[in-house]
């Protein structure tokens, strides 16, 4: 069934936003911004897995039938990624 689907989607979206923040749910586009500002003190709030949570919000959401874009959550990606390695 598509509804329940989405609706188990939903919940695990729900769970991993109160367990590690909002900022993996919307486009980003602050954190892209910040990311590539070259102001040191910002590296201490970015974690590491910030590109894997981002990637697996991503796909939950699009598998789940939402619209969750495509190319700003690949810009996110690519600049937490470039930012941690």
């Amino acid at each position: 069934n598509i509804y329940l689907k989405s609706f188990i989607i939903g919940i695990i979206l729900v769970v991993i936003s109160l367990i590690f923040g909002d900022s993996y749910l919307g486009l980003g586009m602050d954190t892209i911004k910040d990311t590539l500002n070259p102001d040191p003190f910002f590296a201490r709030d970015l974690p590491w897995y910030a590109f894997l949570l981002k990637t697996l919000t991503t796909a939950l959401t699009l598998s789940g039938g939402g619209s969750g874009g495509i190319i700003t959550p690949i810009f996110f990606i690519g600049a937490t990624s470039g930012h941690v390695f």
